[in-house]
């Protein structure tokens, strides 16, 4: 039992490793994409962004109550 414990630790301790990368990826991109509208003169895309975020939050809200029968694994 406690092989598999350290094995999933080790796992999890990849997939948080591999989540920071990605996160600092998307920042990186956001900077990038950032410039290039600077560069070309568009509109910043931050007040659709807050639009979207906004109706994820009462998706969450609604999804939130309801109940979600779970498998058992062995």
């Amino acid at each position: 039992m406690g092989d598999r414990v350290e094995k999933l630790e080790g796992q999890m301790t990849e997939v948080q490793s591999t989540l920071q990368m990605l996160v600092q990826q998307m920042k990186q991109h956001s900077a990038l994409m950032g410039e290039v509208t600077k560069q070309l003169g568009l509109k910043s895309t931050n007040q659709v962004n807050e639009t979207s975020e906004g109706e994820s939050s009462n998706v969450e809200s609604r999804l939130a109550g309801k109940k979600v029968k779970l498998l058992v694994f062995e």
